[in-house]
């Protein structure tokens, strides 16, 4: 049987993807992957910080995926199997995240 892939695709400010793979149970391997002249994808750098249980952990830098303060950044998750694809998180539309200024962790600090 065919190991499910996860893809985390990012569809703006810039179309690229992670690729999730899951080899064995408790290994985790992520790279990062940007299309090609040819439309297809190029890898481009592996993820450094992912772990599986559970749950899949991921570690992406905003430096990775060349993204600003303040600006929104639009993906979605994708399980597929080989060409097909099984589930999609949301549904419909996107999930989105507004990149945090360096003042971030000091306005929502409380004590």
């Amino acid at each position: 049987m065919i190991s499910p892939l996860i893809f985390i695709n990012i569809i703006s400010p810039h179309v690229e993807r992670i690729e999730i793979r899951i080899p064995q149970p408790g290994k985790v391997e992520a790279v990062q992957a940007k299309r090609d002249s040819n439309g297809g994808w190029a890898r481009v750098q592996g993820v450094e910080r992912a772990a599986v249980k559970e749950i899949i952990e991921i570690a992406l830098p905003f430096r990775m995926l060349e993204v600003s303060a303040n600006e929104e950044v639009q993906f979605v998750v994708s399980v597929c199997r080989g060409e097909e694809e099984i589930e999609r998180w949301p549904a419909r539309g996107c999930l989105s995240f507004e990149v945090p200024t360096e003042e971030f962790d000091a306005i929502r600090w409380c004590v």
